[in-house]
């Protein structure tokens, strides 16, 4: 009778451990869910030299086909009294590093930079320096640090990323 229960309790187990790869799942953050994401750390300011830099209102565009995306973001340069309004794309491939829980753009591009409205004057060598770095390969660009945004998000970590022609997947 015992040799029947534990029978039981191993074939019990072994079809929990046999069933467990079938509760992968993806879930896809579309433009709207991955653009409310970004909008957590947007706007982003930094100070490049002289320079004071504004990003805001991320864009994202889904490209399946190549696993990238690309950001479109409205960039405000201020420098003393003069300010410039420009629009900007950043394109790259998009990796979740588990092990420091950030979504990431790695082998980031400038993609394209157009100044909209503003004196350019004392910006000029900003901006020549932007438009020269068209296509040129920055840094990884973090886009969301999970550990930095809440601690108690511990159980969000997903497996993995990938780009769809609907929005991002992630895999968990």
């Amino acid at each position: 009778m015992k040799l029947c229960a534990f029978r039981s309790r191993v074939l019990a187990m072994t079809a929990i451990i046999l069933s467990l790869p079938a509760l992968a799942f993806d879930m896809v953050l579309g433009k709207q869910e991955l653009s409310a994401l970004l909008n957590l750390v947007f706007p982003y300011q930094s100070q490049i030299g002289q320079w004071e830099v504004r990003l805001s209102n991320p864009q994202p565009e889904f490209h399946a086909g190549q696993q990238s995306i690309s950001l479109a973001v409205n960039v405000d340069v201020k420098e003393q009294h003069q300010t410039l309004k420009a629009w900007g794309k950043v394109g790259g491939t998009l990796k979740y590093d588990s092990h420091t829980r950030q979504l990431q753009l790695i082998k980031p591009q400038l993609l394209d930079f157009k100044v909209k409205q503003g004196n350019i004057e004392g910006l000029q060598p900003m901006v020549e320096e932007l438009k020269a770095n068209i296509r040129q390969q920055l840094p990884i660009i973090v886009l969301l640090d999970l550990q930095q945004l809440h601690p108690g998000m511990s159980a969000f970590n997903p497996t993995g990323v990938r780009v769809v022609d609907e929005g991002v997947a992630l895999e968990f």
